[in-house]
């Protein structure tokens, strides 16, 4: 016993194979909506007091416009960026006859008690670029003051 289709019933099993058809290629091999970006917001602190005085030897420094910017994921609340130190150094030579060239240095956080505060495995300590050779430009003379970002 064989069951025999009519031509309606066929017409209606092609356009259902067919819109079945369009549907997956459609719906299944479109690319998927790509991820909107997260908005990352500098956090901004204020240091208090935002600027401190420094004498080592012939030389005195100042760091001044001292803040600390965190990057943080809007939404989530998320760190994309640690907090950071930023601001400037003035450094002064007080000699009033010796040159004073400029090597490096390093920056150290300190607690009330004034000991130093340990930063976390994956961070660096900030430091302060000087001269990269000998005989290079940064030098301070008697008198003169240098000005540097802090970063």
């Amino acid at each position: 016993m064989t069951k025999s289709f009519t031509k309606k019933e066929i017409a209606f099993a092609v356009i259902l194979v067919f819109a079945a058809g369009f549907l997956v290629t459609t719906l299944g091999c479109s690319p998927a909506p790509s991820a909107v970006a997260a908005m990352i917001k500098d956090k901004v602190y204020t240091v208090n007091p935002n600027s401190i005085k420094v004498t080592a030897g012939i030389v005195t420094g100042e760091l001044t416009e001292m803040q600390v910017t965190e990057r943080i994921e809007e939404g989530s609340g998320r760190v994309a960026s640690p907090a950071k130190l930023t601001g400037k150094l003035a450094l002064k030579n007080i000699s009033a006859d010796q040159t004073v060239r400029l090597v490096g240095g390093k920056i150290l956080y300190i607690d009330v008690q004034g000991r130093p505060i340990k930063l976390e495995a994956n961070r660096t300590e900030p430091t302060i670029k000087g001269a990269s050779t000998y005989g290079s430009s940064e030098r301070l003379d008697p008198g003169q003051d240098a000005t540097q970002v802090v970063d």
